[in-house]
């Protein structure tokens, strides 16, 4: 994961990140190992406490945004100006198995 930004929103500290090489597999009906790909998450904005929760170590620095996060993180500052837009509260891995689940779920 990329921290791209860490800032302070509605009275919390707010980490945005970018995750990168998450494994998903291509095709939901198999269970192959050879059946996974990667995909990056572009952006996403968790509070402080649960980034701590999540990682136990840092691995460099300096490494900046790209493009696909400042994207991103636009939409979600635009998306917070009309009142909405709450960082993530729950770990980084609770947050992606719970996308995992409402994938799931759209999709059965």
């Amino acid at each position: 994961m990329l921290i791209g930004r860490i800032e302070e929103f509605r009275g919390e500290t707010v980490v945005s990140i970018k995750i990168r090489n998450l494994p998903v597999q291509k095709d939901r009906h198999t269970k192959l190992k050879d059946d996974c790909q990667t995909e990056d998450i572009f952006h996403t904005p968790f509070l402080q406490s649960a980034v701590l929760s999540s990682v136990d170590r840092l691995k460099g620095t300096h490494q900046q945004p790209d493009e696909e996060f400042e994207k991103g993180y636009a939409v979600w500052k635009d998306y917070t100006d009309d009142g909405g837009g709450d960082p993530i509260s729950e770990t980084i891995a609770e947050s992606i198995q719970t996308s995992f689940d409402i994938i799931r779920s759209c999709t059965t």
